[in-house]
């Protein structure tokens, strides 16, 4: 992420990632209050906020 270069997008970005990070922590904690596994939950998370996922999902 830091490697991006900021132009119009820069602050877009910048909150996408502080967005998915507070998602992150938020998940963890669930998920260790509730004896869950983290690691799905990190993957659903990612498949979430991945755009490819969407695209499969949509091809019915």
């Amino acid at each position: 992420m830091t490697a991006v270069k900021r132009r119009g997008n820069g602050n877009v970005l910048h909150l996408m990632a502080s967005v998915n990070r507070h998602l992150a922590t938020a998940a963890i904690k669930t998920a260790a209050r509730s004896d869950i596994e983290v690691m799905p939950v990190i993957l659903n998370l990612m498949d979430v906020t991945a755009p490819k996922s969407k695209t499969r999902q949509g091809s019915h």
